[in-house]
């Protein structure tokens, strides 16, 4: 009797393993009619983004010159790290406006932070790059591996221009993640005949990270030294020139005949594409149909941006130098028109007091409402208060025109993306929610590229910030200064000649072009900017 029931619960447990088997079985193989078109869709959009692949797996190798790359630069690496004495401070030495000093960045600061990055120019060679033939207008790439990991790359941020008398030219830099190695790609061409240098430096570490303290510069190469009681602006050398990637500058020459047809004058001030371009004295147009007016203010007197000016593809800037500004019509009414924000939105004003504007027919003056928030202190309440001044002040002073970047240079560099977000769709809100009962015109001023900055001001963080606000302000009717593609190039330039130079004795610059006329606000690039805003503002001069 007991063994026919032992034979009975075994037949009974065999049976209900059987059916748990056949249940797993239809759970993995016959997914419900829903999962499968969930998963068909996912297949086909994949399928849309990725290349077809052939029946053979493609296997990237590595280029055989990384072996000999990566061993000389570990070499190098060594030598530099080993130079440094660690347990002093930076030493500054005063060399013209510059300073020399020990350093360690660029290439040699990612390879100490990450040990995973070499990078190089594999495709073409630097050889081939040298005698390859470029015509104008035409574009062209680079292809940079990472000779230290190939698989794998960190989250870097490079910068690529080319750098020539006849012009100076962003480049485009692509970066690139496959499944079996890491690349960027850089994209550049000229629309000036000559030779060039191909700059591709190294910049940030982190700068996709919605976290301040995340992003960092890979070296200052730039600081606010005191020399002789003095404190000035020191560049140092060595730092700028780790920055590049191995073998970086490259040889590159343009062959062909720069266009002489006349473009029209410029607009509006979100192009993208442009090139700074060389003038002399007061010499803007012809032969060279880069501007119209005279140029000679935007050679300072610190050199940082020498006799350069920004000149769009398809159109051209009239060029003011104080004190002579528009002669015609820029706004319905006389009255303020009222720059909101941090230091970079002050350089505007500093320049637009330069010139007089407020004349017949209806012209303008300039006001600074300096009104920020600091980074370290921000809070949701903090925002809201700010947000109230600022509009409160549109309703009470009237001005015939606001240009804002509310402080995000100040911000960028201590708060997260979620904390600017806030404080600038609460301001667009606001707008929203209290209007005014007169007309105005109202800009967004572009995060410049204040390059290689320290904490968290990064290019990238900047350039997101950028997006976020014009998310949340072009549907209210701003229009948008892109201050990115102007400063992009011009590393040099970009630092001190974007912010201000302190008052006459207190320089934080040395004197390097006497023949041009000294301001108490420098800043070649600055004018530029200013420049270009001018031209929104009053484009029929």
């Amino acid at each position: 009797m007991k063994k026919r029931w032992l034979w009975l619960i075994v037949l009974w447990v065999i049976g209900w393993l059987v059916a748990l088997s056949q249940m797993f079985e239809l759970g993995t193989y016959e997914a419900p009619v829903q999962q499968k078109q969930q998963q068909k869709q996912q297949q086909e959009s994949v399928a849309e983004v990725t290349p077809p692949r052939s029946s053979q797996p493609v296997i990237q190798t590595k280029p055989a010159l990384c072996e000999s790359v990566k061993a000389d630069f570990l070499k190098d690496y060594s030598n530099v790290k080993a130079s440094i004495k660690w347990d002093e401070p930076i030493k500054f030495g005063l060399r013209g406006r510059y300073a020399d000093g020990d350093a360690f960045c660029g290439r040699y600061l990612l390879w100490n932070i990450t040990n995973n990055d070499i990078w190089a120019l594999t495709s073409p060679s630097p050889e081939q790059l040298a005698t390859q033939s470029h015509v104008l207008n035409q574009e062209y790439t680079a292809t940079l591996t990472n000779c230290g990991q190939f698989t794998t790359c960190s989250d870097i941020y490079l910068t690529a221009r080319l750098v020539g008398k006849s012009s100076i030219v962003a480049a485009t830099v692509t970066k690139y993640r496959e499944p079996d190695n890491c690349k960027f790609v850089i994209t550049y061409r000229a629309k000036e005949p000559g030779d060039y240098e191909l700059h591709i430096k190294i910049a940030e570490l982190n700068g996709t990270s919605p976290v301040a303290t995340d992003a960092r510069s890979l070296g200052i190469d730039r600081s606010r030294i005191r020399i002789n009681g003095k404190k000035l602006f020191a560049h140092l050398v060595q730092c700028a020139k780790q920055r590049h990637i191995i073998g970086s500058p490259f040889k590159v020459s343009f062959e062909g005949v720069t266009s002489m047809v006349e473009t029209p004058t410029c607009r509006f001030a979100n192009y993208t594409r442009g090139r700074w371009v060389p003038f002399s004295g007061n010499y803007c147009s012809t032969p060279q149909p880069y501007c119209a007016g005279n140029p000679w203010w935007l050679a300072d007197a610190y050199g940082f941006n020498g006799e350069w000016l920004w000149a769009p593809d398809d159109c051209k800037y009239k060029m003011y130098s104080p004190p002579v500004g528009p002669l015609h019509q820029c706004f319905e009414r006389k009255g303020q028109f009222a720059i909101v924000g941090d230091s970079l939105a002050r350089e505007y004003v500093q320049s637009c007091k330069l010139f007089y504007l407020n004349n017949e027919p209806p012209g303008f003056h300039c006001d600074h409402w300096h009104m920020i928030i600091k980074g370290e202190f921000f809070s949701k309440d903090y925002a809201r208060s700010v947000v109230k001044v600022v509009i409160d002040k549109i309703h009470s002073d009237k001005p015939v025109g606001i240009g804002v970047n509310l402080g995000m240079m100040h911000m960028v560099g201590m708060c997260n993306d979620t904390a600017w977000e806030f404080f600038v769709s609460h301001f667009a809100e606001q707008l929203q929610k209290r209007p005014v009962g007169f007309n105005y015109r109202k800009i967004w001023l572009g995060a410049p590229q204040v390059h290689y900055a320290t904490l968290g001001m990064s290019e990238e963080r900047a350039t997101r910030w950028d997006e976020i606000a014009l998310h949340y302000l072009s549907p209210l009717g701003f229009e948008y200064l892109n201050a990115t593609a102007i400063t992009y190039a011009r590393e040099e330039g970009s630092w001190d000649g974007l912010h201000n130079a302190a008052e006459k004795g207190r320089k934080q610059s040395i004197v390097v072009n006497r023949k041009v006329k000294q301001f108490k606000w420098n800043g070649g690039i600055a004018h530029m900017l200013w420049i270009v805003l001018l031209n929104l503002l009053c484009p029929d001069g």
